[in-house]
């Protein structure tokens, strides 16, 4: 077995690479670290070699009770907090003062084993080893598989970067502060066609007296938010969003539909009032998405809403030159909107 390894280093590349068969690894907040394992004792060294093992000994210590007789692990060290989060707060005041802190080892890669160089056989086979390894390990002890997201990296890294907001802020959990309408159209609905539909649904709302903002979701359609001064409880608002999606699908029956079932919304728009709901989430302003080229949703001014404009024009190649280039922002009132939704505002989308 060799007496030392060097950990493999990222590269660093213009772009993620493509292709089914990348296997993209979790990144941790914590050290890189190798461990060797050789019968009954076991070292770990950091990625310029040098031996930790008296500050780690907890992890070398399970790595000896591992049902092998030599190995390589490669990993990262990181430090726990009460909750069970990882702090690299907690692992720096350990590595330099001493303290005292809950280390885990997520591993991430065996490159020998048991007599056998591994290093030249498929990353998906040695973590598949890895994986049978380490279950026979202490399931409390620190020894943790570290996983991984196989697929088309870029796609894979917009995925990871997706995020999510709930349509309520603290302290006011259960009164939202904001409604939400998801222009979502069926596949042969063209950008234009929901460029119009968006444009519609702000006259109604302009007509009940409702100022509304827009922006692109990254993906086909657009989010249409009405900021809320949060005094109505969830079930009220997804209500009035109910009765704003019905009303324009009553309305313009060609172009809208407020029903969520597929078969009934070809050559539509579905108007999502769903995201209105205490369990329900919309993608962030400025999130990126899992799709090609990574696009970001972007909160844009209604005079930049056009059929120019497609859906998927900001990518995470492009957002921070489109920002730089802004000269105010057009979502600037957002916060200091403060609106009701009113009985009158409701009698006016009843049916007549």
């Amino acid at each position: 077995m060799p007496a030392m390894l060097k950990p493999q280093l990222a590269t660093l590349v213009e772009r993620a690479p493509s292709g089914e068969d990348w296997l993209s690894e979790v990144k941790f907040d914590g050290y890189r670290a190798l461990c060797r394992v050789e019968k009954s004792s076991a070292g770990l060294f950091t990625r310029a070699g040098n031996d930790w093992t008296r500050r780690w000994n907890a992890i070398a210590d399970a790595a000896v009770r591992l049902p092998l007789e030599q190995a390589w692990l490669d990993g990262e060290v990181v430090a726990l907090t009460d909750a069970g989060t990882i702090s690299f707060q907690l692992l720096q005041n350990a590595a330099r003062r001493g303290d005292s802190a809950r280390l885990a080892y997520y591993v991430f890669d065996l490159l020998y084993l048991d007599g056998y160089d591994l290093r030249t056989v498929a990353l998906h086979e040695r973590k598949r080893l890895l994986k049978t390894l380490l279950e026979h390990g202490e399931p409390s002890g620190p020894l943790k598989y570290s996983d991984h997201i196989q697929g088309n990296a870029p796609e894979v890294f917009a995925h990871v970067l997706e995020r999510h907001t709930w349509g309520a802020s603290r302290p006011y959990l259960d009164l939202p502060d904001r409604m939400i309408f998801d222009l979502d159209p069926a596949p042969d609905v063209a950008w234009p066609q929901v460029v119009q539909g968006a444009q519609l649904v702000k006259v109604l709302l302009d007509e009940i007296g409702l100022a509304s903002f827009v922006k692109t979701t990254g993906g086909k359609g657009v989010h249409i938010v009405v900021p809320l001064k949060p005094e109505k409880p969830w079930d009220q608002v997804k209500s009035f969003s109910r009765a704003i999606a019905e009303h324009m699908s009553r309305t313009l029956p060609a172009l809208f539909t407020a029903n969520l079932s597929k078969k009934k919304r070809t050559g539509k728009i579905f108007i999502d009032y769903l995201r209105n709901d205490l369990e329900a989430t919309a993608v962030a302003a400025y999130s990126t998405r899992a799709r090609l080229n990574a696009s970001v949703a972007t909160p844009i001014g209604w005079d930049e809403l056009s059929a120019e404009l497609q859906p998927d024009s900001f990518t995470i190649a492009n957002i921070g030159a489109c920002l730089d280039r802004l000269k105010n922002d057009p979502w600037q009132d957002f916060f200091t909107v403060r609106q009701r939704l009113t009985k009158k505002m409701m009698g006016a989308l009843q049916q007549p």
